[in-house]
């Protein structure tokens, strides 16, 4: 999969200026062409798979012509299916057909034994609830994630209650409260029980709505309105909604319901058939998208009037004990999220989207969410999660940029289905997307990743802990500006010695520091690394240690992000530093004495 992030290489606060990644520049110039070719190139494909797995090619095919050019023609190509059986050296065959011949070249791949990796332990959630006339699936959390044998039977302590199938599904028979209890096969020593309760309430336990501007990661669309030949770019939205729809065992009492907006085009192949004209809602049910309504009116998905009114829509049209709220588009940090591409690229910024989630609340006598999620480049900030926490118990997205597939939707679905806890569940977000873009998941398991390596992140933030951080990082701010002169040499001295060591994101984006998104933890870490700035010991600790508490689970793919600790702060020019885009009113007093990128 080419880099097709999820972010704004432009950054302005003229919504007119907020430009998407040119696909140009992501892609490279010229064109797949269906000249004759001298012979066929194929390259980076895997050469081990598993036995017994399915081998999908993974590498790419490039025709190369009598003139020494050449150009990819992977998706124009057939394969062979791969056997993978038995152990030893497979083949299969990559066919290309151009105008003139049809080329073919056999390949080798590696059959090998999967090592074995022992079970640890089975956990599962300390309730689960399952409504009576309803029925659900239960997903026990297997430790390693990796383990080789995750065969279990499921048991009931009085079946007068509910019943258990060899899959794990659950029919309750009659109000109250029972155990159940999941075992292993291979070691029966290794098990986990939960409080099994049969209830009749009118609310279900989850709904999770999702805001998806699809923008040009599903038209396929360039700064200048322009399909380019890297077909492979578009789509991105709905082959996320495609993902969704792929889990089985929804159970009764999960929705999830999707407005759909802010994409030129929405690419063909779906028998939902999503409009582009329109703004329309839509619910999953059963592996199914059913068409719930459709606005008569288009509103910017960047409008907050938008935004409330799909939440008002959602909490009143499915209500339940827990919710959870996912905005999936381009980010841009500081600059907001969801842009759409049919208003001049209007995006929601954070005090937008505080004014429509606190007036759908308080119209709908809703608290708070169980969560907010981002699928979408560079907005775990501190600054984000502020704004965020009175509304939200916890915070998941990037402080990198996000590959432009996103969040592996099929990852962590089964555990939402599953009756997990949320942290389990916003851990198996994290985990699906690190595993298949490369990384360790966090039992220290490296996965090759389904696409190439390269930088990416995501982490869980407690929010409830923000406000004991942001008390922290205040007073450590306010300490360091008091040991910076107000001199240029001083303030460009603070910039060599400390801003320009500590980890930065989105350098692919540009060599300015075009987002200003610096690592909070490394900023600590590199400030106490210099005697003429560090403010002391005290005011470094104590933001270290609200830190940690408030940075609940972090991975990243290793290479150039080892640095990142799971949330970024903002040292960028002064036009970001009002009430409008953050409430660290110290901070934001010391990146305007310092001078920000």
């Amino acid at each position: 999969m080419k880099k097709l992030f999820r972010c704004l290489i432009t950054l302005s606060l003229s919504a007119g200026a907020l430009s998407a990644c040119s696909f140009e520049d992501i892609f490279g110039g010229g064109s797949t062409s269906d000249k004759p070719a001298d012979h066929i190139d194929v390259r980076d494909y895997s050469t081990e798979v598993t036995k017994g797995s399915k081998y999908e090619f993974d590498g790419k095919v490039f025709a190369v012509y009598e003139d020494e050019t050449e150009a990819e023609v992977t998706k124009k190509c057939t394969f062979t299916t791969l056997d993978t059986s038995t152990l030893g050296t497979s083949k299969f065959v990559v066919r290309y057909e151009d105008s003139k011949y049809i080329h073919k070249k056999t390949i080798s791949v590696e059959i090998v034994k999967d090592s074995y990796v022992a079970l640890q332990s089975i956990s599962l959630p300390e309730n689960l609830k399952v409504r009576q006339g309803s029925t659900k699936s239960i997903t026990p959390t297997f430790v390693p994630s990796n383990a080789s044998n995750k065969e279990v039977s499921f048991s009931i302590a009085n079946t007068n209650i509910a019943t258990v199938d060899s899959a794990g599904k659950i029919t309750p028979k009659s109000l109250g409260e029972t155990t159940l209890t999941v075992t292993s096969k291979e070691n029966s020593s290794i098990k986990a029980t939960t409080n099994l309760i049969i209830h009749n309430n009118a609310q279900d336990e989850w709904t999770i709505l999702m805001y998806v501007c699809g923008a040009n990661l599903e038209s396929g669309t360039d700064d200048w309105g322009n399909v380019p030949d890297a077909d492979e770019a578009a789509g991105l939205a709905s082959a996320d909604i495609d993902e969704i729809l792929s889990v089985k065992n929804q159970p009764d009492d999960v929705n999830i319901a999707i407005q759909t907006g802010g994409a030129n085009v929405w690419q063909s192949g779906h028998s939902y058939l999503i409009d582009k004209t329109k703004l329309q809602r839509w619910e999953v049910n059963n592996k199914t998208l059913v068409k719930k309504e459709t606005l008569s009116t288009y509103k910017s998905m960047g409008n907050s009037s938008t935004l409330k009114s799909f939440l008002e829509w959602g909490i009143e049209e499915y209500p339940a004990e827990k919710y959870g709220l996912i905005f999936w588009d381009h980010g841009g940090g500081m600059s907001g999220c969801c842009f759409d591409e049919r208003k001049g690229s209007d995006g929601l910024t954070h005090d937008e989207i505080v004014t429509a989630v606190s007036g759908a609340f308080s119209s709908k006598g809703v608290d708070r969410f169980e969560f907010v999620g981002y699928d979408c480049c560079l907005m775990q900030m501190m600054e984000i999660a502020e704004f965020n926490s009175p509304y939200f118990n916890y915070q998941v997205t990037s402080q990198e940029l996000e590959n432009g597939t996103g969040w592996a939707y099929d990852k962590w679905l089964d555990y939402l289905y599953g009756g997990a806890s949320t942290e389990t569940i916003l851990k198996a977000i994290v985990d699906g997307f690190i595993e298949v873009n490369g990384g360790k998941d966090g039992t220290g398991y490296s996965y090759q990743g389904e696409y190439y390596a390269c930088d990416q992140t995501l982490s869980v933030i407690n929010l409830s802990k923000v406000s004991a951080f942001k008390s922290a990082w205040e007073d450590m701010a306010e300490a360091t500006k008091a040991r910076i002169p107000n001199t240029s040499s001083a303030k460009s001295s603070f910039k060599t010695k400390v801003l320009n060591k500590t980890k930065v994101f989105a350098e692919s984006v540009g060599a300015d520091k075009d987002y200003s998104e610096f690592d909070c933890y490394d900023f600590l870490l590199k400030l106490e690394s210099e005697s003429t700035f560090n403010p002391g010991s005290s005011y470094i600790n104590a933001a270290k240690n609200a830190f940690n508490e408030m940075v609940t689970y972090n991975l990243v793919q290793l290479e150039g992000s080892a640095d990142a600790h799971g949330l970024s702060c903002y040292f960028g020019n002064d036009g970001y530093n009002t009430s409008t885009y953050t409430h660290f009113t110290k901070w934001s007093s010391l990146v305007s004495h310092v001078g920000g990128y």
